[in-house]
């Protein structure tokens, strides 16, 4: 399995995600997110990656620490009851959650009250809560991956030492490729 080559079908991934969310209004990377957006809003950002000790096919395994910040207006009624409400609910949906081949399942990793910048300012107008996952991800082509080979049509099975031409009636089918698979 290829992992990934560059950020962008992950990014769309975790964005069409979360827009299937019902409860936000606006979604979008933080790094480009502007001003004038509707809330309560959520924001994904990658922090950064390490290597990884698990291993997803042959590739390099990162784990990603990724944030989504969820935003409200403080101008909102109830506004921070309302936000940890949601944030506490994006906790129970994002872990274990998985975006596209060769992810992981995201593990939760904390979540906490702050501020969300904008062009490095903070946003007295609003209010977020960030909530930190990890996603491990296989990243460049699979070494093990060889789209020339040939597709095995049946795999059979011996046992030794009674193999090989003379012994043909004493294996064993394990698997044949169906009638409507690609050759």
């Amino acid at each position: 399995m290829n992992g990934l080559l560059n950020f962008e079908g992950y990014l769309s991934a975790v964005e069409a995600a979360l827009r299937s969310l019902d409860i936000f209004k606006t979604v979008g990377i933080y790094s480009e997110m502007g001003d004038g957006y509707e809330t309560p809003a959520v924001f994904f950002d990658i922090e950064r990656w390490e290597e990884s000790e698990a291993c997803l096919g042959g590739n390099l395994t990162v784990n990603l620490a990724c944030n989504f910040y969820i935003v409200r207006e403080l101008a909102a009624e109830g506004y921070n009851r309302k936000i940890r409400n949601a944030a506490l609910l994006f906790t129970g949906w994002i872990h274990q959650r998985q975006f596209g081949p060769g992810t992981g399942p995201a593990q939760f990793v904390s979540a906490e009250s702050g501020n969300i910048y904008l062009d490095e300012k903070a946003l007295a107008s609003h209010h977020a809560w960030c909530v930190t996952i990890e996603q491990c991800v296989a990243v460049g082509m699979d070494p093990f991956d060889d789209t020339g080979a040939p597709t095995l049509k049946e795999v059979w099975m011996g046992i030794s030492p009674d193999v090989g031409a003379t012994h043909k009636d004493d294996y064993t089918l394990l698997a044949r490729r169906g009638p409507d698979e690609e050759a």
